[in-house]
């Protein structure tokens, strides 16, 4: 990973990769796991385009939670591996992404057919779905839970955590728009479903972390020309970011 010692020390030892993963919500183990395949073949996903999506697929089937991410990816991948080959005219560029894109289609779907008979036998999140009408009422609800699920914190310590993811998003977008875009998707999804199906707990709000050093090690680990001085900055900026988001996660 492109991380220092310290950033991988501080996420290793953090509550979600030590105790509410492994031991409360074990099939969310999968999740950094995948997210860090994913991150480490993106720069080669063009290269490796089926074995990029099989992995989106499999992401996909990890929890609902994660769909959104799974979904402005998916975008961004047929958009590089299928549009981009197609208007060049790389036929066997474009047939191969076409079969990585089908391998996400497939992992989507297996999800969806497992979950949609819950949904019809739940009562829980029949009773949400009709509560459109008070979506912006519960928006601020459910961020606020977020932030104490995340923080075990009350008070202005929630505030201060959720400026800091703030100001992280628009960090993103100075680095790059698609990092910051997948970002915002994936934490808007968890919110509207949130909203409408199942509100957030403590293993579910720590998904953020990991959707942040997905993002964070993509910017990263591009390949640019920039000045050392200007790579320098990014790594120290994003390095401190990252602590900040781990660190909060840390019981107090």
């Amino acid at each position: 990973s492109p991380y220092n010692s310290i950033t991988r020390v501080l996420v290793l030892l953090s509550a979600p990769m030590l105790y509410w993963f492994p031991v409360v919500a074990r099939c969310y183990a999968l999740i950094p796991l995948l997210l860090f395949l994913l991150a480490s073949l993106y720069e080669r996903r063009q290269e490796h385009p089926l074995e990029y999506g099989i992995l989106l697929g499999l992401l996909a089937n990890t929890h609902a939670y994660m769909e959104g991410m799974v979904a402005i990816l998916w975008l961004f991948f047929c958009h590089d591996v299928i549009i981009q080959p197609w208007r060049r005219k790389q036929l066997a560029e474009l047939k191969r992404g076409l079969l990585g894109s089908g391998a996400t289609i497939a992992g989507v779907l297996i999800a969806f057919f497992q979950v949609v008979p819950a949904l019809w036998q739940s009562s829980e999140a029949e009773l949400k779905i009709h509560q459109c009408s008070e979506v912006f009422q519960r928006s601020q609800q459910i961020i606020m839970s977020f932030a104490r699920h995340y923080t075990g914190l009350d008070g202005r310590a929630n505030d201060l955590f959720l400026a800091i993811l703030a100001a992280g998003m628009i960090l993103l977008f100075r680095y790059s728009r698609r990092c910051g875009t997948i970002f915002v998707v994936a934490f808007a999804w968890q919110i509207l479903f949130a909203i409408f199906l199942y509100e957030f707990l403590p293993q579910r709000s720590y998904l953020i972390l990991y959707q942040w050093l997905f993002c964070s090690w993509i910017i990263l680990a591009e390949r640019q020309n920039a000045a050392p001085d200007r790579k320098r900055e990014k790594s120290t900026v994003i390095a401190a970011f990252t602590r900040l988001l781990a660190g909060f996660s840390y019981p107090l």
